[in-house]
């Protein structure tokens, strides 16, 4: 979902299953102002309609794409096996990059950060948790990383020399990802503008946490925790993946 700040004008992406029912308001990150928002349940625009099923017993004409004929079953099969290649269901593994052997999704970190002394506390934090440390030290370069690799953790500074608003970019192009792709990446603005835990300025960036600068020491402990409830609320989502890929196997 896509709101804007009608006062500074502003658009943020917020990642669709994060946003709660109803209508209710959120403050502008930027210029502190209120922003409403309209959750799930509002009147939605008509949909187009279905085409009528192919009664039983009838064959649809050959090429013609309707329910029951093989151009139909064909684009299903097709569809489903793309969506399932998008969502990360299929092990993912890529060539080589910036000196890393292969690319684990599941072990994998991205850091977007422009400040050598904070990129290494950062890095260092998530080596020892077990994650291999990519670096984006402009904003385009994390923008085009997080869009190609499929990326279990991305840390994102707000400001680049490159663009004083970089980071809103790297989150805009994340909360662009297909939905399951999204869901598994662990989103956290570290920032020196923004408090740790702020949990209004993450929802309306479209991010998972914010980290203070300040807080740096502390980035293993809090990293820990809020990955560890991120991944007990999208676990039901990963079970119904897991379905799909056995399906999946038993179509092939």
């Amino acid at each position: 979902m896509q709101i804007e700040c009608t006062a500074c004008k502003k658009s943020f992406v917020i990642d669709d299953a994060t946003v709660p029912a109803g209508s209710f308001a959120v403050k502008c990150p930027s210029c502190k102002e209120k922003i409403a928002v309209r959750g799930p349940g509002a009147p939605k625009e008509p949909q187009p309609q279905a085409p009528p099923p192919v009664p039983e017993g009838t064959k649809a004409a050959e090429g013609t794409l309707a329910p029951g004929s093989k151009s139909w079953e064909r684009l299903v099969r097709d569809v489903s096996r793309e969506v399932l290649r998008n969502m990360g269901v299929a092990h993912l593994a890529h060539g080589s990059m910036d000196g890393e052997e292969d690319f684990e999704r599941e072990r994998t970190a991205l850091v977007c950060e422009a400040e050598p002394s904070s990129f290494e506390t950062i890095a260092s934090t998530l080596r020892k948790m077990g994650y291999a440390v990519h670096h984006a030290d402009m904003s385009q370069k994390g923008v085009e990383m997080i869009q190609k690799n499929p990326y279990a953790l991305a840390t994102i500074d707000i400001q680049f020399p490159d663009d004083s608003e970089g980071g809103y970019k790297i989150l805009q192009a994340a909360n662009g990802l297909l939905s399951a792709r999204r869901r598994d990446l662990f989103a956290a603005i570290v920032s020196a503008d923004l408090a740790t835990m702020d949990m209004n300025s993450a929802f309306i960036l479209g991010a998972n946490l914010t980290v203070s600068k300040n807080d740096l020491e502390r980035l293993g402990a809090i990293l820990t925790k809020a990955v560890q409830e991120h991944e007990k609320k999208y676990q039901i989502f990963h079970q119904v993946e897991d379905e799909l890929e056995e399906q999946q196997q038993r179509m092939a």
